[in-house]
């Protein structure tokens, strides 16, 4: 093979097994930073054991945290993380000459920094970083060294990381999300323009379908379980989030397989609306898409509104016209139905294109007739996951207590190199038991190889420095890449071998039980962390998986059932507010233990696709009641017309039957091979019809809320199938 055919394989290989080139960008960095800042620190202090400051905190700040952003905003982060860390130094180094108060103080610092990783983005990619050198400190304590020492070492660590990070491979924000809820809204776009206000090509609105749900695909990949996604810190990744949610439930909402509802076609005002009502559609699209790709573009939803409530009134007055002209009630609302698929994507539209102003840090655009824009305050998310169903806060409790546990051992024994022990807990434990003991044994194997390996490396060097200095960047550099690129157990030999190379040098001339120490730690650290994930939660997040997302589907749909039923009789205002305010929490829960689930992967997994989709459902059962809600502020839209009251009271009714249903399934786990049969709403049973514009009003806006339902539940009927994608991950 030629040398071009080498490196075109090593390629391919790299982009299958380091896509982002993360493992590559991780070990130079740390291969360049930490022999830096390891001999600055001990040619400046001469304090072996605050060197271990300068030694971990580079771990932390470059193989485990990765910033990204401008160069001001990865400064920024550094920085800011530099100081967090000095205060949990001080508060390690202080608290270490109590036992209790160690292990108190280490229960306290774990849960903190493990319940951060909910927030993501790069709090969750700072975490780490955070309790490496707290666990240095609250293990050496002040009889190890100074808190001076200690601090001059980690800030060492600290200048060094930053400047590399800024110069080697920099790597700035990449926005995948973006771009591709660009492409979302771009081929949504296409896909809205071949269907209204194209001739009909069935078959090319179907390969623009196609193409769009290639991107969802795309999308799903680099969003759903991806710890250091952007969730909720800031206002403008709340929006962002809360932007995908919107996508994914887009396409299923403005699908129309037989591609029959074409309101834009005929001659009369309401399909001339509907033809103005589509072209602001595809152009408030383009307008939000390039808004995404370039944040100086700033959408506006003016036009769409107004085309909106244009079609709406359009359709109203063609009601009132049909039905004083003879038309039956039974038709008059088939026809309202055939007519609501365009309102409904530009309602979908209207609030994505909010969404992408408040993105790109604008603010909400105040619209005469605006619909209501979904809300996700950094409260509520944060008070939804501060409870036992939430599966952030297992693992938060589960991981303190093994850290604080390890604590106690290590200092009522006092175990050389304690930190190790707690090093190693870390390492192996995870959501769940099965994965914690696949660790805890390979962690094993690892490490007795790596020591192997690094002791007879340290015994051939004999009192040679000069060369341990040498393989020191070799082993940084192997051990950062292969965390990443190569399987757990190359990855602990790898560490085990780095770790022994660095203590050689720190405390020169080695020891060479050293490597027999750090085996009998790591034994130590893996045996707390198996009975920790044995005792609490084995079953991680697929314990609380089923239960989270039944409560998620039978209180959203609790909300949108109390809207309906504003619709024919008056209900009691604080009572819509309170289950609005539960289903956004259960929703959060719901999706949120989805996405932990997807993290933990596993034997267990459900291989379902629609468990993605159920979150979607979620969410937009509560969407759409929130968009409906204000058409009963005022008055009753079914109030006029018993038969369409009781319309309204018999598909509440079956809706509660049919989501109960849905609910009792996925508590029991009974979701891939289960079918469910939606009701439709049944127009026949209507008698009167409306005469007056009030009348039709309530009328067409009452059908299109029930249309609503029955799409929503026609997306579910037919979202059974395994995700190939979601099996292969379990």
């Amino acid at each position: 093979m030629t040398l071009q055919g080498h490196e075109a394989g090593l390629r391919v290989w790299l982009d299958r097994h380091d896509p982002g080139r993360i493992g590559l960008r991780r070990g130079i960095r740390a291969a360049i930073a930490l022999p830096v800042a390891l001999f600055i620190t001990l040619n400046m202090l001469g304090d072996v054991t605050a060197a271990s400051f300068a030694g971990f905190g580079t771990i932390g700040l470059l193989m485990t945290a990765d910033y990204a952003g401008s160069a001001r905003q990865r400064t920024v982060d550094y920085l800011v993380t530099g100081v967090i860390c000095s205060g949990l130094i001080m508060l390690g180094l202080v608290a270490s000459g109590n036992v209790v108060t160690a292990a108190l103080t280490t229960f306290v610092v774990a849960l903190v920094t493990s319940l951060a990783g909910m927030l993501r983005g790069n709090i969750a990619g700072g975490a780490p970083a955070a309790i490496l050198p707290f666990i240095v400190a609250v293990c050496i304590g002040l009889q190890g060294t100074t808190i001076t020492d200690a601090l001059v070492a980690w800030w060492v660590a600290v200048i060094v990381c930053t400047v590399v990070a800024l110069v080697v491979f920099p790597r700035r924000r990449e926005h995948i999300a973006r771009g591709l809820l660009a492409d979302v809204i771009d081929r949504s776009a296409d896909m809205a323009q071949a269907t209204w206000l194209q001739p009909l090509d069935p078959a090319r609105v179907r390969s623009l379908a196609a193409s769009l749900d290639d991107v969802l695909d795309q999308l799903r990949g680099v969003h759903a379980g991806k710890p250091f996604r952007p969730t909720g810190v800031t206002r403008e990744d709340r929006a962002l989030s809360l932007l995908i949610d919107h996508a994914w439930g887009m396409r299923e909402v403005v699908r129309d397989p037989e591609l029959q509802e074409r309101p834009t076609e005929g001659t009369g005002p309401a399909a001339a609306a509907a033809r103005s009502l589509a072209q602001a559609i595809v152009d408030t699209q383009r307008a939000s898409a390039a808004a995404l790709r370039h944040a100086s573009s700033v959408p506006s939803v003016e036009t769409l509104t107004g085309a909106r409530n244009a079609y709406r009134e359009a359709v109203v007055t063609e009601t009132v016209a049909r039905a004083n002209g003879g038309v039956p009630a039974g038709r008059l609302a088939e026809d309202a139905a055939y007519r609501h698929l365009i309102s409904m994507a530009s309602v979908i539209v209207e609030q994505s294109t909010q969404l992408v102003r408040e993105a790109n840090g604008d603010r909400v655009e105040k619209v005469q007739g605006a619909i209501s824009v979904p809300q996700r305050s950094i409260g509520t998310f944060l008070r939804s996951q501060l409870s036992l169903d939430s599966g952030w806060l297992r693992n938060a409790l589960r991981t303190a207590i093994g850290l604080s546990v390890a604590m106690l051992i290590v200092s009522v024994t006092d175990i050389q190199k304690g930190f190790w022990v707690l090093f190693g807990v870390i390492a192996v434990l995870r959501f769940d038991s099965f994965t914690t003991k696949r660790n805890a044994w390979q962690a094993l194997l690892g490490t007795v190889f790596g020591v192997i390996v690094a002791t007879i490396i340290i015994s051939l060097a004999g009192n040679n420095l000069t060369l341990m200095w040498i393989l020191l960047p070799i082993t940084v550099f192997i051990a950062g890449w292969s965390a990443v690129v190569l399987n757990y157990p190359v990855a602990q030999a790898s560490f085990s071998g780095f770790i022994l190379i660095m203590v050689a040098i720190t405390r020169w001339p080695p020891d060479l039980l050293m490597g027999g120490i750090r085996i009998v730690d790591i034994a130590l650290g893996s045996a707390i962390a198996l009975v920790v994930a044995l005792v609490l939660w084995p079953q991680g997040a697929l314990g609380a998986l089923h239960q989270a997302m039944s409560q998620s589907v039978r209180v959203a749909w609790g909300y949108a059932a109390t809207v309906a039923r504003s619709y024919a009789s008056p209900i009691n205002p604080q009572q819509a507010h309170d289950t609005l305010s539960q289903a956004r929490r259960a929703i959060l829960v719901g999706a949120e233990a989805y996405d932990v689930a997807l993290m933990q992967r596993g034997p267990g997994m459900p291989r379902f696709a629609g468990w993605l989709a159920l979150t979607g459902d979620s969410y937009l059962l509560v969407n759409v009641g929130q968009a409906m809600a204000p058409f009963s502020s005022e008055q009753l839209p079914a109030g006029w017309s018993p038969s369409l009251r009781a319309l309204v009271q018999e598909r509440v009714a079956d809706g509660d039957a049919y989501w109960d249903d849905i609910a009792d399934h996925i508590a029991i786990g009974d979701v891939a091979s289960w079918h469910p049969s939606p009701h439709g709403a049944s127009w026949s049973s209507l008698s009167e019809v409306p005469t007056t514009h009030d009348e039709a009003l309530g009328f067409v806006i009452t059908i299109w809320l029930l249309d609503w339902f029955d799409r929503i539940d026609g997306i579910r009927a037919g979202a059974r199938e395994p995700d190939a994608a979601t099996a292969a991950s379990s």
